[in-house]
C-alpha cells in the first residue's frame, strides 16, 4: 500500500533495501502508483529529468525496488516487469 498524504510510506514491503537506496525506491513506487502503465521513458523523465543515466542504471534501481517490495501470496512480484520496447540510452 502506498500512503501519499503526509510522509510518503510504502506499507507491506517484505524485502530489504539499503537505507541510501530507499528514498529512490519510494519515489519510483509513488510515481507508478499515480501513473499506472507508465513506461521507462516516462519514468526516466519524471524521476531523473535532464539526466542521461544508462538503461542498466535505471534497471538496477527497478530491480532493487522489485526485490524490496517482495511477492504476494501467489508468488507474483508486487512490482511487475515493464515491457521492453528496445529503447536504450
Amino acid at each position: 500500500m502506498v500512503l501519499l498524504l503526509g510522509r510518503v510510506v510504502i506499507e507491506g514491503a517484505a524485502g530489504r533495501i539499503d537505507s541510501n537506496r530507499q528514498s529512490a525506491a519510494v519515489e519510483l513506487v509513488s510515481y507508478l502508483a499515480l501513473n499506472p502503465g507508465a513506461d521507462h521513458h516516462a519514468i526516466d523523465n519524471a524521476l531523473r529529468p535532464g539526466r542521461l543515466d544508462s538503461k542498466q542504471m535505471r534497471n538496477a534501481g527497478i530491480s532493487r525496488t522489485r526485490s524490496w517490495l517482495g511477492k504476494d501470496a501467489d508468488g507474483e512480484a508486487f512490482f511487475l516487469r515493464i515491457q521492453d520496447t528496445g529503447y536504450s540510452r
